[in-house]
């Protein structure tokens, strides 16, 4: 199983709901992105556009369990599961009015039917009320960005699997002579 991402999985639906085109060209040989998985190296604020940007902020791992599975063709594979409960940011913002406008589409769109059959089939939650929702535009000076900050939390389950071939390395001796020091049954 590959490894989840909570953040791939925020962008994936947000880009579904908001039909917001992958990207709005270049800007000095860099890649303007409408939504992106925050990151040091993502151009932001170089459009009018809205942009939206998908944060974690941390985890707080809940469960943590390890299994020994028994392949189909022989052998055996130990699979450790987490269960991770964590904070989710997602900024929106623009210099013109559409951050301000749309941004309870974010919302709207992480609590979607569509969101809501993605949650179903890989197994986490995204909680339905946000942590916080607040306009952190008036902190940008005078650049005038439209920029807003939700906060939520999401649950989801990490799995990891790793062969196991301890069987392999488990030295064992069979000795078929006997001796006086070996204890024989009649």
């Amino acid at each position: 199983m590959a490894t989840f991402s909570p953040e791939q999985f925020i962008v994936d639906i947000l880009k579904n709901r908001l039909s917001l085109p992958d990207n709005y060209g270049t800007y000095q040989g860099n890649i303007v992105p409408s939504i992106a998985i925050g990151s040091q190296n993502v151009l932001l604020g170089t459009t009018d556009k809205l942009q939206v940007i998908v944060w974690s902020l941390n985890d707080r791992v809940i469960a943590h369990n390890r299994y020994e599975d028994t392949l189909l063709g022989g052998g055996y594979q130990e699979r450790i599961e987490q269960i991770i409960f964590s904070t989710m940011q997602v900024d929106i913002q623009s210099r013109d009015n559409s951050a301000r406008d749309r941004r309870t589409e974010v919302l709207a769109a992480l609590h979607s039917t569509y969101a809501e059959e993605k949650q179903e089939a890989l197994g986490c939650r995204i909680f339905a009320i946000p942590d916080s929702f607040i306009n952190t535009g008036n902190r940008q000076g005078g650049s005038s960005l439209n920029r807003w900050t939700i906060r939520f939390k999401m649950t989801y389950k990490q799995v990891h699997r790793l062969g196991i071939d301890y069987y392999d390395k488990f030295y064992a001796e069979l000795n078929t002579e006997t001796s006086k020091d070996m204890i024989q049954y009649d």
